[in-house]
């Protein structure tokens, strides 16, 4: 399965923990939290787009094996995947 693409809507990083903002194809807004322990890639920022997939625990769904890209190929893949 292809990892989903999504930015970060906001970022604390005194508790190392933010969460994920993503629109999916039927148009609706889903956000996942996201823990610093599931980066794999990149320093998280509040507007950064990133790859992930999807996991989940007792509380509700999270962002893990998170790769967080550049700027400009951030928004690349965001339009790629709004294809």
């Amino acid at each position: 399965m292809d990892k989903r693409i999504a930015f970060i809507d906001v970022w604390f990083p005194d508790r190392n923990f933010g969460f994920v903002h993503e629109v999916r194809n039927d148009g609706q807004n889903y956000k996942l939290f996201l823990h610093g322990s599931n980066i794999l890639t990149g320093s998280p920022r509040s507007g950064l787009v990133v790859r992930f997939n999807e996991g989940l625990n007792s509380r509700g769904p999270l962002a893990i094996d998170v790769e967080i890209l550049e700027p400009a190929a951030g928004l690349a893949a965001l339009a790629e995947a709004s294809k």
